[in-house]
């Protein structure tokens, strides 16, 4: 028993350091080497003097957790906002196509009638999906057996994420900071590796996204469609007009 709770405390610990303290530290690692390229060997002999002192070090690591979760909260701010959620986990195609299937019924829990799937909201599906599996998660051999896998993938995708909105930050930090130190804007060709290392952290991070929403919708498809043939009648869920919007539906005529 102790044995499982050491590993599971190590787990913890591993994907709190995944979430907040890379990001912070990647920030950190982006500002100071575009400002090492952009500014004068003056600034760059006095990061080396600085990274002599084992306090400043100590202190710059236990920053960058701060910092890193800072970046968390930017991220996950923007994570469900018009133009970045569509860069983000999408479920509403698994929704539908289990719908369409017969796997899946969607009903409205104020009135119990049926819901038109055409209204549930992006974030809407994600609730959905995540409470059946969250459900099923000790009943569900399937999904029991992979939950850890998909939380480290879970873990890794808001990991990378954050970073990338750190990227993005580190560009405006060392632009502002550079022209603090010089009086003037970088010159146009520094900005050809920040903008570089930012799509590589985007490409990174969309990937994964990929890999995270296909694996799901895998195992939640097996797992509805093994309901579906043992008991001949689709898994029933209600839903809550958070979940749905009725913006499509033109206003009566007067």
């Amino acid at each position: 028993m102790n044995l499982k709770k050491g590993r599971f405390y190590l787990m913890e610990e591993a994907r709190r350091f995944l979430r907040y303290v890379i990001p912070g530290l990647v920030f950190l690692i982006e500002t100071t080497l575009y400002l090492s390229l952009s500014v004068n060997g003056g600034f760059l002999q006095s990061l080396k003097d600085l990274g002599k002192d084992l306090g400043f070090a100590l202190s710059l690591f236990l920053a960058s957790g701060g910092l890193g979760f800072l970046l968390g909260v930017v991220y996950h701010s923007l994570y469900w906002t018009t133009g970045f959620c569509k860069l983000v986990v999408t479920h509403l195609p698994l929704v539908k196509d289990c719908i369409e299937r017969g796997w899946l019924k969607l009903q409205k829990r104020e009135d119990g009638s049926e819901l038109d799937v055409n209204v549930l909201t992006q974030s809407g599906a994600w609730r959905i999906v995540t409470a059946f599996w969250h459900a099923r998660k000790e009943s569900s051999q399937r999904i029991k057996a992979s939950n850890s896998r998909m939380d480290s993938l879970t873990d890794i995708m808001h990991g990378l994420g954050t970073t990338f909105i750190g990227s993005i930050l580190a560009i405006f930090v060392w632009i502002f900071i550079h022209r603090k130190l010089l009086g003037q804007f970088p010159y146009i060709e520094y900005y050809i590796i920040p903008l570089l290392i930012s799509y590589i952290h985007f490409v990174n991070w969309r990937r994964v996204i990929e890999h995270f929403q296909s694996v799901v919708a895998i195992i939640v498809c097996d797992e509805l469609q093994e309901i579906y043939i043992k008991n001949e009648t689709p898994v029933v869920m209600n839903v809550t007009p958070i979940d749905y919007k009725y913006s499509h539906i033109p206003f009566p005529k007067t």
